[in-house]
């Protein structure tokens, strides 16, 4: 059996939350998976920008 990892976790400011919230709420994804995006595009590794989202949260249509 392996073993599961703990959540990741980020301070941040409420301000900075809000507005990333919302961000993610406009592109119809979770906030988690937001973060993920930006790191992903910030890395710029083209595999994981293709595919930042784990399955079930992908951009809403």
């Amino acid at each position: 059996m392996s073993k599961q990892k703990p959540p990741y976790q980020v301070r941040m400011s409420d301000e900075l939350y809000a507005l990333a919230q919302a961000k993610a709420k406009a592109l119809g994804i979770s906030f988690a998976a937001y973060v993920r995006l930006l790191i992903a595009k910030d890395s710029n590794d083209s595999v994981h920008v293709s595919h930042p989202l784990p399955k079930g949260e992908g951009l809403s249509t």
